[in-house]
């Protein structure tokens, strides 16, 4: 999915999500894949490799996975379990860091 808007999400999505804007996973949304956008904000659940310029996982909120982001904000009550790496400039992808991980084991 390639969106040029925000994207609010309150129930089960699975795929890859692309958006030059913000996403939303409401406290009932879950969203299983790959998500590219310009901010991230979870109440929900987020499974999966997510890119972007900010990170926010919001009491309650739950992120799985690889996170390539400049800010990564935390608060109370959120839950981060999987590895995160800090994008300083430009784009890197996380696909090309999987593929190099995966060259070195």
């Amino acid at each position: 999915m390639n969106l040029e808007c925000n994207l609010n999400i309150d129930g089960y999505l699975r795929g890859n999500i692309e958006s030059t804007g913000g996403v939303t996973i409401g406290r009932s949304g879950r969203i299983e894949g790959t998500l590219t956008a310009e901010r991230v904000v979870v109440s929900g659940i987020f499974k999966g490799d997510v890119e972007c310029s900010t990170v926010e996982i919001l009491s309650g909120g739950r992120v799985e996975g690889n996170v390539l982001t400049a800010n990564l904000v935390i608060e109370d009550g959120g839950i981060f379990e999987g590895v995160s790496k800090r994008r300083d400039s430009g784009v890197l992808e996380l696909k090309e860091e999987k593929l190099k991980g995966e060259k070195g084991a």
